[in-house]
C-alpha cells in the first residue's frame, strides 16, 4: 500500500468547498492511477531498486567470503543463497520478483482510495499481493516498505499529475450556483 498525502494552498472560497472536494478527489484518483500505471513496475527493476534503496539480499555481492570453518566457499557457496538460487531456478535476479506471482498481483488490480478532510487529500494504493505482508522477524527486509517507496524526482512528477488534474476539474466544474443575498 502506498499512501501520499497533498496539502491544500490557501483558502477557498465558502460555496466552493465542495466542488474543491470533489475535484481534489478527482485529482488523487488519477494521480493514484498514475503511480500504479507509469511508476510501480520501476519497483521490479535493478535501476529501481538502486533508486528506492532496497536492503541487499543474500549473495548480490557475488562470491561469498571464504569462511575459516570446513564450509563451502567461492562460487559454491554463492548458488545457496537466495540471489544463487533464484538466478539457478528461475533465470532472473529482478528484485521483488521470485516468481512473478507478486509482481502479476500488484500490476493486474487497480485500487485506488481516495479520502480527505478540509485541507488535506490522502492517496491510498492498495496492492492486492499475499507475499507483501510476509516478512521474517529475524531480517530487516521489509517488501511492503520497499515496493510503496517514491523517489523526490517521482514525487514531483506526482505533485505535477495532482496540480494538472485540480486545473483541470477546476475549469471543468458543471454546477455554478449563486446565492442571492
Amino acid at each position: 500500500m502506498s499512501s501520499i498525502t497533498i496539502t491544500d494552498r490557501g483558502p477557498t472560497p465558502r460555496g466552493m468547498r465542495r466542488e474543491w472536494s470533489a475535484c481534489a478527489r478527482a485529482a488523487g484518483e488519477e494521480t493514484g492511477n498514475y503511480w500504479h500505471q507509469q511508476l510501480l513496475s520501476k519497483h521490479f527493476t535493478h535501476q529501481g531498486g538502486k533508486e528506492y534503496g532496497y536492503l541487499p539480499r543474500s549473495g548480490e555481492g557475488g562470491r561469498m567470503p571464504i569462511s575459516s570453518g570446513g564450509g563451502k566457499t567461492g562460487r559454491l557457496n554463492w548458488t545457496y543463497t537466495y540471489t544463487g538460487r533464484k538466478l539457478r531456478y528461475k533465470h532472473h535476479t529482478d528484485p521483488l520478483v521470485w516468481s512473478g506471482g507478486m509482481k502479476r498481483e500488484t500490476t493486474a488490480i487497480r485500487d485506488v482510495r481516495v479520502s480527505g478532510s478540509s485541507h488535506v487529500t490522502h492517496v491510498r494504493v492498495v496492492l492486492h499481493a499475499k507475499a507483501l505482508n510476509l516478512r521474517n522477524p529475524k531480517s530487516p527486509i521489509d517488501m511492503r516498505d520497499e515496493i510503496s517507496r517514491v523517489s523526490d524526482q517521482e514525487a514531483a512528477i506526482l505533485a505535477s499529475v495532482f496540480d494538472a488534474e485540480m486545473d483541470y476539474q477546476l475549469n471543468h466544474i458543471s454546477s455554478s450556483e449563486t446565492r442571492a443575498a
